[in-house]
């Protein structure tokens, strides 16, 4: 007589792990207008204190032409140059004001 519970077999499982999603973005966005002047003010109170009170105004271009190419504060009170973050901000504001003083 046959076996009345005949043995079934069920496919193996493969199990997969989930996907990682990366806690940050793949590419990081450039920093904003905002977020360039806070990076000055952070490392540079002084500096950001001006570009504050001259931003939009034709000084604030020369004064930003100076910083680059002086490497420091253009009053000569800081000649200790600057970090690679706060040189591309202040390379970027220099960028923005050209175009918003247009």
């Amino acid at each position: 007589m046959p076996d009345e519970n005949p043995k079934i077999e069920f496919p193996t499982l493969i199990w997969q792990e989930e996907p990682v999603i990366p806690a940050k973005p793949m590419f990081n966005a450039p920093p904003t207008l905002a977020q360039n002047l806070d990076i000055v003010r952070t490392h540079h109170p002084r500096i950001g204190s001006t570009l504050d009170a001259i931003w939009g105004y034709s000084e604030c271009e020369d004064y930003l032409r100076k910083l680059v190419n002086e490497a420091g504060d253009p009053a000569g009170k800081s000649r200790e140059g600057f970090s690679p973050d706060v040189f591309q901000a202040i390379l970027t504001l220099a960028e923005h004001h050209k175009i918003t003083k247009n």
